[in-house]
């Protein structure tokens, strides 16, 4: 699938079904997922956005070492999203890949983002995510999962998050993430050498 099919697809009102085949296509060699970040990077359409972040999200969930040639760009585009929905795409990308990473459960050593890169920009717009407001719940739960992550290298988030999802304890799904963020903290987890 062309980048101009891509495009096409995303634009109109999408289904699961449309984003399973650029997804299909995409993990099975057919499509490049750089053309699919280029559409969330550099088109102006809301749609075409939001649902090319949506299929890359679930390239992460299928394959998340096919995304790992993009992650620095993911991070980097990351704090200048617009769109919630982008966002929530995004912090899952984000999220599975910390997941990955600190409990092993693919080689992602190659790709050691968590040491190498700068996260401060990432970091600002995570705990911005749960602060503020307006953010809708599912973006306020997956940010905080990975400032938990985080954390590992950068010490000063613990206490800050902590304190932060005390006052964040208004919903179900905040108080199921409170305790995430503590059985994630029990795991101790190291930075690997």
């Amino acid at each position: 699938m062309r980048k101009e099919e891509i495009s096409d697809l995303m634009s109109k009102r999408i289904s699961k079904t449309n984003v399973e085949m650029v997804v299909d296509d995409i993990c099975g060699g057919k499509g490049n997922i750089s053309d699919l970040f280029d559409l969330i990077s550099n088109t102006t359409d809301k749609n075409v956005k939001i649902h090319s972040a949506w299929a890359l999200e679930k390239i992460a969930k299928r394959d998340i070492e096919l995304c790992m040639p993009l992650f620095p760009n993911i991070l980097q585009l990351f704090p200048i999203l617009i769109y919630d929905m982008e966002k929530r795409c995004f912090s899952k990308i984000i999220l599975l890949y910390l997941e990955n990473y600190f409990k092993k459960n693919k080689n992602l050593q190659s790709f050691n983002y968590v040491q190498i890169y700068e996260w401060e920009d990432v970091i600002e717009t995570l705990f911005g995510n749960l602060l503020n407001s307006k953010t809708p719940n599912a973006l306020k739960v997956l940010s905080a999962y990975c400032l938990a992550y985080l954390s590992v290298r950068y010490n000063w988030i613990e206490e800050e998050l902590k304190f932060q999802m005390q006052h964040q304890l208004f919903s179900p799904s905040m108080i199921a993430a409170n305790k995430k963020i503590n059985y994630i903290y029990s795991k101790h987890y190291k930075l690997n050498n």
